[in-house]
């Protein structure tokens, strides 16, 4: 689980697209797909620093979806449930060590004609890879990258700058692409999505990425192929992977619809499918949290940092 959380998490901030304004493709001399049209002003690039995944509602990480003064967030909910079974649930450091070490790259544009006043600008985000030389120039705001012009799910958000470099971008749908493993790609659709934060020239401060999923979307395309993947883990590492056994090895809730009785709840050291879907922590999280336009959805918010990048072949 607590890879799955990652890799969710990496792939989320990883891939945007947004279908509004008609689909239009004014480019500003921009490779990347613009559906914001000709917004002006200069290309400006970074390379996400921190990937930041709220531990409780608490910290203010999210949106309001319901306007009823409260931030909206099941992740939250999540990851305390989660920490509160395991300290292995907690992935913060994971994904620090793979931003640092290269591992994990989330690229940046933005396209404005200023960080004041009231400009409107195009943020897009894109997965990348790093070709520097020394890692220590990634969080320095001095490493080179490039992007895959092949790369489907490149997207971009469109909104407006006011203030000192007061951003607020969407909402519009991203694609998550989910990278189980290397031959297994995933992909759900974060809806309602918003960037809001502040920008310069010199990075990203405080910049939360908030959208909604589809609970069936989760359930139909996460927990299917989780199974082979959790359960690779629990044969090269069974004494490491005893909390996921604990977590959900036979705990199936009977008061979950098909769930009494099943077949396939047995305390055998193998995770499965029906053990996922009748386990109680995964159906509360799972839940949907609020309604957006007649449909409900389960909230989502994670906080972004940005330092400057150069993005070579854009």
């Amino acid at each position: 689980m607590k890879k799955l959380l990652a890799l969710t998490l990496m792939a989320l901030a990883a891939s945007a697209c947004d279908p509004g304004d008609g689909g239009k493709t004014t480019n500003n001399s921009n490779q990347l797909p613009n559906p914001c049209g000709n917004v002006g002003g200069a290309p400006y690039e970074y390379v996400i620093s921190d990937i930041y995944v709220p531990e409780s509602l608490a910290e203010g990480v999210g949106r309001d979806f319901d306007d009823n003064g409260s931030i909206d967030n099941k992740l939250s909910s999540m990851m305390s449930l989660l920490l509160s079974e395991s300290s292995e649930f907690a992935i913060n450091d994971s994904l620090d060590e793979g931003i640092a070490n290269g591992t994990v790259i989330v690229l940046g544009r933005v396209m404005t004609q200023s960080f004041t006043g009231d400009p409107g600008v195009s943020v897009s985000i894109f997965r990348g890879e790093y070709t520097g030389v020394y890692t220590a120039d990634i969080l320095s705001g001095t490493g080179t990258f490039t992007w895959d012009p092949e790369e489907p799910n490149v997207g971009t958000l469109c909104g407006r700058i006011y203030g000192a470099g007061i951003t607020q971008a969407g909402p519009g749908d991203i694609t998550l692409s989910l990278p189980v493993n290397e031959n297994m790609q995933l992909s759900l659709v974060l809806h309602h999505a918003r960037l809001e934060g502040i920008t310069s020239a010199e990075g990203w401060t405080d910049m939360v990425l908030s959208g909604a999923v589809l609970p069936e979307d989760l359930k139909d395309t996460i927990i299917p192929n989780y199974v082979d993947n959790v359960n690779a883990d629990i044969q090269a590492d069974p004494q490491g992977s005893q909390f996921i056994l604990d977590t959900f090895d036979d705990r199936c809730s009977t008061e979950l619809a098909g769930c009494a009785g099943n077949p396939d709840c047995a305390s055998d050291g193998v995770i499965t499918e029906a053990e996922l879907r009748c386990n109680s922590i995964i159906n509360t999280i799972l839940t949907p949290d609020v309604t957006v336009g007649g449909v409900q959805y389960v909230s989502f918010g994670i906080r972004l940092q940005a330092v400057p990048a150069d993005i070579t072949n854009l």
